[in-house]
Parts: C-alpha cells; sequence; structure tokens
C-alpha cells in the first residue's frame, strides 16, 4: 500500500514499505495533499480504469445522440422527441 512520508521538511515522498526497513520510494512532492492524491491515485487503479471506461462510453453515447440528432427530420421540437422517448420508454 502507498502511503506518504515527509522525507525533508517541504519534501513529501510516496512510497510502500516501511520507512528503515523496506521503505520503496516512487515519487517525492513539495506538497503534502499532491503527495496524498498521489498515494490515493496509486492504491486505487481499479477505479481510475473505471473512471476512464466510463469516459469513453459517454463519449461514445455523445457521438451517438450526434449521429441521431443529424439523422433527424427537420422541423421536430424538443417536445415531440421527448414525446417519442417517453412513449417508447
Amino acid at each position: 500500500m502507498y502511503r506518504v512520508i515527509e522525507s525533508e521538511p517541504g519534501l513529501y515522498t510516496v512510497g510502500t514499505g516501511t520507512l528503515g526497513v523496506d521503505w520503496n520510494p516512487v515519487a517525492d512532492h513539495g506538497r503534502r495533499d499532491v503527495a496524498q492524491a498521489d498515494a490515493e491515485r496509486r492504491n486505487s487503479p481499479h477505479v481510475y480504469a473505471l473512471l476512464d471506461k466510463a469516459r469513453q462510453q459517454i463519449d461514445e453515447l455523445i457521438a451517438r445522440l450526434d449521429r441521431l440528432e443529424d439523422a433527424m427530420p427537420d422541423g421536430l421540437s424538443q417536445a415531440d422527441i421527448a414525446d417519442m422517448v417517453n412513449r417508447y420508454h
């Protein structure tokens, strides 16, 4: 598990293991909050993978909506579209 230590005054190191025993530093930061965010990101790679997948799915849905909008006949109002969606939902 990644954690943060203050390795020097004003220098925050992200690493794994136990300091003085098997400490394995991986990154240094000048601010504790940035180091903490880095450690959390490294401890939660599956969350970031899920977020990336969700972003891809959202981009695909937006592209599909754009294609559908381009294919819609002119003259339909948002109310007409909402009525069709509600009818078939």
